[in-house]
């Protein structure tokens, strides 16, 4: 393969959309928290409700420092030699 084209997309964009996965998952907190007690345990749910919480939020702010100039997304597109 060879790269046809490559284009990045600053981090604000993956910023928003790991805003929205946590607005999602926040909606959904009690579809979800049964399926993270079968993963996890009953005991674990809330626990792991909190880290994957904590996770947007991290990516949100990594992507989205300094203008999402520091992180960022690439796509390439690639065609066959």
């Amino acid at each position: 393969l060879k790269v046809q084209r490559r284009w990045w997309i600053d981090g604000r964009h993956y910023e928003k959309t790991s805003n929205h996965w946590l607005e999602g998952m926040d909606a959904a907190r009690e579809r979800i928290l049964p399926v993270f007690a079968q993963a996890y345990g009953t005991q674990e749910a809330a626990r792991w409700f909190q880290r994957w919480r904590m996770f947007y939020m991290a990516v949100a702010e990594l992507f989205g420092y300094d203008q999402g100039r520091q992180w960022g997304v690439v796509h390439y597109l690639f065609e066959k030699r």
